[in-house]
């Protein structure tokens, strides 16, 4: 920012790290958990009073709060949410206990959640409860409170509407993705009822990309057809057309696809006549292990594609046919898990929620390294870099990857602890949860590594055309999201080299002042 005679203002972070201002790191822990400067929404609209005095009512009650009482209100609503971020019904409770006999308390409630909705996540050692929290929290101070309900209304018509909405494809993807998420949710607790405004034309004009992704979500927790039979016909040509699987060799299969279909089965199930097929094709040479591996896959996901439970069951009776037929050689157990990973995305591709729960399945149990997920989506995947961009589903699995191996790291570094405070000295099995812990750890950091590679390669493959440049920006904007979630591993990021384009450079170097 610049001052009217070009001066630049500094703008200070609450959570300033120790190289910036030189105090310890336990001081700055003693800060507040976020500093509430927030967005004024629906209290916006009530800015009709000077100064700073509150507004008295004859029979006491306060028609408007001080500048001082709203700030010390928005910061109680900030650290309930941050206290009660495990349990949505109890926050919404303590929520609307707050003794404040106001009418700016609802107003600033709104506007205190949609906030912490809508805000990018911390840059500093403060661990903020994942968007889908704030989400149905607003529906369940919704359901308390049913007054509150169109003022929440009104709070995302204000964050979507108008010729430069707040919210649209420029805003931080996390955040395209956490409205598109509430806007499903609200509309399938309000049986589809929501004011449409989608004229392009209108001065108040809801922002169709966040329209467009709200009803992809809907998707998720409803059928194609309760859309079309719901929705008004004006939104019904940003509705996404109908999931599908995208089976390739449904209409030219192979002789080895055919065979896998009649051998990898939901019932009656033949693991090992499977593991025999593979492994000798894979041994003659007549495909590689890659390409055979392919064709089990989307025999497998066909078997699967029927029902969740379904595909859940066929994990189960072929469990051991990836990890036995996985390559020696470094070079081909690399194409081995891109061919996992393909399988997956292309088969699920136009099937958002199977797509996502899909890949979770596989990464749980670690029937596919994260890194060749990665590599795949942004680099390998059929359609172009363009159609993955525009897929939401496709970069949630995308920035999922890395949550998903810290939580695994969390989870064993719990064990060791819990173990090493009762196992006595040399136990041996202390020693091999350390192993792979230390493991865990590494795998993280070369994840981290690897996805900002690609993001980077993806970057560079590019050509130099201005068609390209939201491309551009939205990879920038998921490297500055993925090292920004990162900021422990930062030190352990690969030095920048002379391919990185700058604009990459910048975010690096700017996010790691932070740490």
């Amino acid at each position: 920012m610049e001052k009217s005679d070009g001066r630049p203002i500094a703008l200070l972070a609450v959570f300033t790290s120790r190289k910036m201002t030189g105090r310890r790191n336990t001081h700055l822990n003693a800060l507040p958990r976020c500093f509430p400067f927030r967005i004024p929404l629906t209290s916006g609209k009530r800015e009709d009073t000077d100064g700073d005095a509150a507004v008295v009512t004859e029979d006491g009650t306060f028609k408007r709060l001080s500048k001082h009482d709203s700030y010390i209100l928005d910061t109680l609503f900030d650290e309930i949410m941050t206290a009660f971020d495990k349990h949505v019904g109890e926050c919404a409770k303590q929520l609307l206990k707050i003794p404040v006999l106001s009418e700016d308390f609802l107003p600033r409630l709104v506007d205190s959640m949609f906030n912490r909705l809508v805000r990018p996540c911390p840059m500093d050692r403060i661990q903020e409860p994942p968007k889908l929290f704030f989400t149905r929290l607003i529906h369940s101070v919704m359901a308390l409170q049913s007054s509150a309900k169109p003022l929440i209304e009104d709070a995302f018509k204000l964050l979507i509407s108008g010729p430069k909405p707040l919210v649209d494809t420029s805003a931080d993807i996390r955040t395209q993705m956490a409205l598109a998420d509430f806007f499903a949710i609200h509309l399938i607790n309000t049986e589809y009822k929501w004011e449409f405004d989608v004229d392009p034309n209108s001065p108040t004009r809801q922002s169709p990309s966040v329209v467009s992704a709200g009803l992809a979500a809907l998707l998720r927790l409803s059928f194609h057809q309760n859309l079309l039979a719901h929705l008004p016909e004006s939104v019904h040509s940003l509705i996404p057309p109908e999931p599908r699987v995208n089976n390739k060799y449904a209409e030219d299969p192979s002789p080895l696809y055919t065979e896998m279909t009649q051998l990898v089965r939901v019932k009656d199930a033949d693991e090992s006549a499977v593991l025999d097929k593979l492994s000798g094709v894979i041994a003659t040479g007549s495909a590689t292990a890659a390409r055979a591996i392919e064709e089990f896959m989307y025999a497998l996901l066909q078997a699967g594609s029927r029902t969740p439970t379904h595909m859940t069951r066929v994990l189960e009776l072929h469990s051991q046919v990836l990890p036995l037929t996985r390559p020696a050689d470094p070079a081909e157990a690399q194409q081995y898990g891109l061919a996992i990973a393909g399988s997956v995305f292309e088969f699920f591709r136009y099937y958002p929620v199977r797509l996502a729960c899909t890949f979770g399945a596989l990464l749980d149990q670690e029937f596919v390294a994260a890194t060749a997920v990665a590599e795949y989506i942004l680099l390998k995947a059929e359609g172009g870099l363009r159609e993955v961009l525009s897929n939401h589903c496709a970069l949630e699995v995308l920035l999922e990857l890395l949550p998903r191996c810290r939580r695994k790291t969390e989870s064993l570094k719990a064990t060791v602890a819990s173990y090493e405070g009762s196992a006595q000295e040399g136990d041996a099995t202390v020693g091999d949860l350390k192993t792979r812990l230390e493991r865990a750890q590494q795998t993280m950091v070369q994840l981290f590594n690897s996805v900002v590679g690609d993001l980077i390669a993806a970057y560079n493959g590019l050509d130099v055309d201005e068609s390209f440049d939201d491309m551009r920006q939205c990879l920038v904007d998921l490297l500055l999201d993925i090292c920004r979630t990162n900021l422990d591993l930062l030190p352990a990021l690969q030095a920048p080299t002379s391919d990185t384009p700058p604009e990459m450079k910048a975010v690096m170097s700017n996010v790691e002042i932070l740490v």
